[in-house]
């Protein structure tokens, strides 16, 4: 299986503490994801098996990587989709990248994001796309200025806090007071 590495995260998740995996400072030496780097140039496919750039020149993005199996991240959809709704007009694409290498199917994958009301753009991540992004952790979040570099990363969301600092985040990267 591709995403075997997943199954480590989800080992993790059940043993590690939430706090664990919050947003820590960086070890000495110690690299934080993407931060401060030009998001990956790549090209996934979306749910119809269309290949849809990365890129998104202008604009602020907020890729959010997810699985269904992920609790958090069922949370976070629905948030996911009102801020994009919000903010679309001043700039803001959120797009997913859902990371269960079609386990299961694509069909129920599309499913699920009716379910929950996600329509922002979504596409089927890869192995190589979570390692360029560096991804350890369901859900992680990373958010790009308008010239594509990665400004911020999130890894979990809780609820009660989440929603409001990815909103003031993006705001700020959006220039809104």
């Amino acid at each position: 299986m591709k995403h075997s590495h997943f199954a480590l995260v989800v080992a993790l998740a059940l043993v590690l503490p939430a706090a664990a995996l919050a947003e820590a400072p960086p070890q000495s030496g110690e690299r934080r994801g993407v931060i401060d780097e030009p998001a990956p140039d790549l090209e996934l496919p979306d749910l119809d098996g269309n290949l849809v750039s990365l890129r998104f020149p202008g604009k602020i993005v907020v890729y959010d990587f997810w699985a269904v199996w992920c609790g958090p991240c069922v949370d976070s959809l629905p948030f996911l989709q009102e801020l994009e709704d919000r903010y679309r007009d001043e700039g803001l694409v959120v797009v997913g990248l859902h990371v269960d290498d079609n386990v299961p199917s694509v069909e129920e994958v599309q499913a699920f994001l009716d379910e929950h009301g996600a329509k922002y753009v979504n596409l089927l991540s890869t192995v190589e796309a979570d390692e360029a992004f560096r991804v350890f952790a369901m859900p992680t979040t990373y958010i790009t200025d308008r010239e594509g570099v990665v400004r911020l990363r999130h890894i979990g969301f809780n609820p009660s806090r989440t929603p409001e600092r990815l909103e003031n985040e993006v705001r700020d990267l959006l220039g809104l007071e």
